[in-house]
């Protein structure tokens, strides 16, 4: 269930951080290292960030940690196809999830006004 799916993306997220402390504090910033971190942030974060459930406060964080990396000017050009391949559908995830929840909002304002109307 939903419960086990934040469990193991708490699992997940705390083993990729554990491994790129590990490669910082080993020095290896190599310029493959680099590559490679960055081929990692894009296909695991991106795919967990696709897995969490809507609203999940996960979901912001690695969208920003994504676009950071995106932004920086030494992030390799096959890093740069992987991060924005990984934000594309992240991106709509978190558009079609404001948009539904803007529905709800403005159904749930409706309510509130026809039973305003009732009452009058």
């Amino acid at each position: 269930g939903l419960a086990s799916q934040a469990e193991h993306a708490a699992q997940i997220t705390a083993m990729l951080e554990a491994y790129f402390t590990e490669q910082q504090s080993k020095g290896k910033n190599t310029a493959q290292v680099l590559e490679a971190n960055g081929l990692v942030d894009a296909a695991l974060y991106g795919s967990l960030a696709l897995k969490l459930e809507d609203g999940s406060p996960k979901v912001p964080s690695i969208r920003m940690r994504l676009l950071r990396r995106l932004l920086k000017a030494t992030t390799p050009l096959t890093v740069q196809r992987a991060l924005a391949d990984a934000l594309v559908p992240l991106l709509e995830k978190e558009d079609r999830a404001s948009v539904a929840t803007e529905a709800d909002s403005n159904s749930q304002d409706k309510a509130a006004s026809d039973v305003s109307a009732d009452m009058c």
